[in-house]
């Protein structure tokens, strides 16, 4: 399989660790602090939404990621350069 370099496909052992990079990323986002104001809830509704969506994601193929430990991870097809990041 030929990916992008420096990314790998991720694995179900990945997903914890991914949506906690996620999460992280989408915290501050202004977006996300209206919709959820408080930041205690807001840290785990991103954590849980992104372990969620990684998971089936992940199962599909469609999750790469890059570093060890994780650093980032972007959602779409590994063999293109057509991708949606994340982080």
């Amino acid at each position: 399989m030929n990916q992008s370099p420096g990314y790998r496909l991720l694995t179900l052992s990945d997903v914890e660790r991914a949506a906690q990079v996620i999460s992280q990323a989408f915290q501050n986002d202004p977006l996300c602090s209206y919709i959820l104001p408080l930041k205690g809830s807001r840290t785990k509704t991103l954590y849980e939404f992104f372990c969620a969506m990684g998971e089936i994601n992940i199962r599909n193929e469609r999750v790469c990621g890059v570093g060890d430990p994780l650093q980032g991870s972007r959602i779409g097809n590994c063999l293109s350069r057509r991708m949606v990041s994340l982080v």
